[in-house]
């Protein structure tokens, strides 16, 4: 990508990348991390043309969120 000064990097991240949640540590911690990294590679990356961007979606109905609040996922419209 940097000799074609083109490029895209999506990396997926979560909502707990930025925001704390209890009993999540392991979870938040390494999620910020791809956030730091994102946004190093970014500014790393610029200057040959390659974005660096990460998606952060919030909580989806899954099985592993299964034990999650209803209360939480009120406020997701789909």
């Amino acid at each position: 990508m940097t000799a074609r000064h083109s490029g895209s990097i999506v990396n997926t991240s979560s909502m707990l990348g930025l925001a704390g949640m209890a009993d999540n540590a392991a979870y938040t911690a390494a999620k910020h991390g791809v956030h730091g990294l994102t946004r190093s590679a970014a500014l790393e990356l610029a200057p040959y043309g390659v974005r660096v961007n990460a998606v952060a979606p919030g909580v989806t109905r899954t099985g592993m969120t299964s034990g999650v609040s209803d209360d939480l996922l009120a406020d997701v419209p789909l």
